[in-house]
């Protein structure tokens, strides 16, 4: 439950899925590395920790992990399985292929996948070959958007009538209040504005192409205000980075509350190489910040160009373009801190999130009812 999407929109699911119909228990592992645990878990109810159970992958911990995972299991009496991680989902998909005859509903989580960014070309093959057989025992196979899901059929991971989009949602609790007044109403804006990267500094993230943005934007003269708000394993590396490019900016750690930073940001940059949940998205429309994106995963089910936001390619100079782009317009920049917070509110709601899995989870139970896509 390290802070990021997929562990946000567990939570807000516990809390939010209807408890007269759902009995709800969280299995989790640990934070590694420089990752944060998300806040206030103790409040989820029935939650088993497993203290083995990591992001990375050991052999020895692992087994432990599957072995504490079925202890639960066999505790529990689980009508249905929802697993949100790689490994999460690989342990106990793994775990039922032994047990065909087994009652309990499995369904799988791709937060994005795991065939881009992530892994060597040789593990990549053998990640596909795993998810190919694991799919075929999992009842239902949950995506985040409409492009994860064509990749992974396209893929061959399961034919598309497995498969389920259902787009993440959020607490809508902002409405836009533009932190730069119009060019036009006052000749130029009431001060610089300010551009920021929000997210795990994990190698998909690329913070690397950040702060070459950064770079390319200082060396053209550009008097935005950077800054950067993460943490992970590369905050060491990106700290040196910072400091060898001679950046005026410095890392800053997250928040609590992630709209304690969106009030004081004016336009959100998203640099990866491949994106799942980009929740960081939402909650920026949300609060009427635009997102200046690259142009992979999910993004293009969340960035709407010229809405709450622009899709560009994934080199530093097409970013640092849309960038200067944009601040050189500030009319611009204030329609689109207005049109991102409405765009939000239409589209990005939890309750659409809750609804869509209650969905799923009647269905399961109820072999009668027709899932709805």
């Amino acid at each position: 439950m390290n802070v990021g999407g997929p562990a946000f929109l567990v939570r807000d699911l516990i809390e939010k899925l209807d408890a007269s119909k759902f009995e709800q228990i969280l299995v989790y592992g640990v934070c590694e590395g420089e990752e944060n645990e998300i806040p206030n878990l103790n409040r989820l109810g029935n939650a088993h920790r497993l203290q083995k159970f990591g992001r990375r992958i050991n052999l020895f911990r692992d087994f432990i992990s599957m072995w504490q995972l079925i202890r639960v299991i066999c505790s529990e009496k689980p009508n249905i399985i929802d697993t949100h991680t790689f490994k999460a989902g690989f342990l106990i998909r793994f775990y039922y292929l032994f047990l065909p005859l087994s009652r309990v509903k499995l369904v799988h989580h791709y937060h994005g996948h795991l065939l881009n960014g992530y892994f060597s070309r040789q593990a990549k093959v053998i990640y596909r070959l795993l998810e190919i057989v694991l799919s075929r025992h999992t009842d239902i196979l949950v995506t985040d958007g409409d492009l994860v899901k064509e990749e992974l059929i396209n893929e061959r991971i399961a034919p598309r009538e497995k498969f389920v989009t259902i787009r993440p949602g959020i607490n809508i609790k902002y409405s836009a209040i533009p932190t730069i007044i119009p060019e036009d109403a006052v000749g130029i804006g009431l001060r610089s504005p300010i551009v920021a990267y929000i997210g795990r500094l994990a190698p998909v993230k690329r913070p690397d192409r950040y702060l070459q943005v950064v770079k390319e934007l200082e060396t053209r003269g550009s008097d935005c205000i950077f800054k950067m708000y993460g943490e992970g394993e590369l905050l060491a590396e990106t700290e040196s980075k910072i400091l060898q490019l001679n950046l005026n900016m410095e890392v800053q750690p997250f928040q609590s509350d992630i709209f304690e930073i969106l009030k004081d940001v004016d336009i959100l940059v998203m640099t990866s190489d491949n994106e799942g949940t980009p929740l960081t998205v939402m909650q920026a429309s949300c609060a009427g910040v635009p997102c200046i994106g690259t142009n992979v995963g999910s993004m293009r089910d969340i960035v709407a160009d010229g809405v709450n936001g622009f899709l560009v390619d994934t080199d530093y100079v097409s970013i640092a373009n849309e960038i200067e782009k944009l601040v050189s317009n500030l009319n611009e920049l204030s329609s689109l801190q207005n049109s991102s917070s409405l765009h939000a509110k239409r589209h990005f709601d939890i309750k659409n999130f809750v609804e869509a899995h209650e969905n799923i989870y009647l269905t399961l139970v109820n072999r009668g009812k027709s899932l709805s896509r």
